[in-house]
């Protein structure tokens, strides 16, 4: 893990920090279904690279369109995948976040410039860190993989069995936010 194991008081800091935080834009209505336009997509990738990985060879399969995707993950995690496609990287540095688990100002800065529509933390379990970037990114649709202790930062969550694995779960959320089809992704997992 590149980010540095961040203690548990200064973890209650930080979740009490990322619920201060108030969503740019208003509550998502959900209506049974979501596509959402050809806007770019940010993608919190987990701290741990086996689970990065796992994570971008589940994108990967799902076959979106590299054009569409912004990677937000630790510098050697970006550096460390074969050759770079047409997306955007938000590569960070440990230095860039600070003893709470939460970005710093000029990292938050590089989220915000992208302006993404869409904010998804492939985390197993949010961290502030994924949450205070979906939160800061302006994004109007965050979703994750668990819930988030702090209420209102995601507004979509794919709750799945412990035993699936991140790869079945991030694909399931690509499908379920109507970026990929369904049954090509049943067929895929």
């Amino acid at each position: 893990m590149l980010v540095t194991k961040v203690k548990e008081p200064f973890q209650a800091l930080a979740w009490a920090y990322v619920a201060t935080m108030k969503p740019s834009k208003g509550e998502l209505e959900w209506q049974g279904e979501l596509s959402v336009g050809p806007g770019r997509i940010l993608l919190i990738f987990p701290q741990q690279y086996e689970l990065f990985l796992e994570a971008w060879r589940a994108v990967q399969e799902t076959g979106v369109d590299d054009t569409r995707l912004v990677l937000f993950a630790p510098r050697p995690f970006l550096q460390a995948l074969k050759s770079k496609g047409r997306e955007i990287r938000i590569p960070y540095e440990a230095s860039e976040v600070g003893r709470t688990g939460l970005a710093k100002r000029k990292l938050l800065d590089r989220v915000k410039q992208v302006r993404t529509p869409v904010a998804l933390d492939l985390e197993e379990r949010p961290s502030p860190l994924g949450a205070q970037v979906a939160v800061k990114s302006g994004a109007v649709v965050r979703a994750s993989l668990a819930d988030c202790p702090v209420p209102k930062v995601f507004n979509f969550v794919v709750r799945s069995p412990s035993s699936s694995g991140i790869g079945d779960r991030v694909a399931s959320l690509f499908a379920y936010l109507g970026f990929v089809d369904r049954e090509a992704v049943t067929e895929a997992y």
